[in-house]
């Protein structure tokens, strides 16, 4: 065996691929630093007193002032309860309803007997053109404001 065979061959890099790989790593580092930091104010701030936040805008990168007042102030405010009561009525009750529906609606429109048949309002009102109909009463804590686009079937919504 040749010992020249043997070497492993080295790829170099061209000057373009270098100044390349350095600007996508100064790009990729400033876009984790612009993701991170909102993250780590808010956990910041959530251990700072209020007269610290309020006395001195801007950022903050380590807690001042350390106080737990907030999540006392959180876990004992009065709606914590009735909202995690609504969470729990979406997860055990709409969701599975919006799966259901999904669920025999996707089975009538991939049904061979039935596929060429399907009427437009199916369509509208399941996979509607504007929003559909059953994320639209099976998601709640989103305000939804219906936006008309279709002016030639006289729509008058905002």
């Amino acid at each position: 065996m040749n010992k020249n065979n043997s070497k492993r061959l080295k790829s170099r890099e061209s000057r373009g691929d270098r100044i390349f790989s350095g600007v996508n790593v100064v790009i990729l580092l400033l876009l984790c630093v612009v993701t991170l930091y909102p993250i780590w104010y808010v956990l910041c701030a959530s251990f700072t007193s209020n007269t610290y936040l309020i006395s001195h805008p801007g950022m903050i990168l380590w807690p001042h002032e350390f106080t737990l007042g907030a999540y006392k102030l959180a876990l004992t405010h009065p709606l914590l309860i009735s909202g995690y009561k609504n969470i729990l009525i979406v997860l055990f009750v709409s969701l599975p309803l919006n799966i259901l529906l999904t669920l025999f609606t996707g089975y009538f429109m991939a049904a061979k007997k039935v596929s060429n048949s399907v009427p437009d309002f199916v369509y509208d009102v399941f996979f509607g053109r504007y929003d559909s109909f059953v994320s639209e009463y099976t998601e709640p804590g989103i305000v939804q404001f219906p936006v008309c686009t279709d002016f030639a079937r006289g729509c008058e919504c905002l």
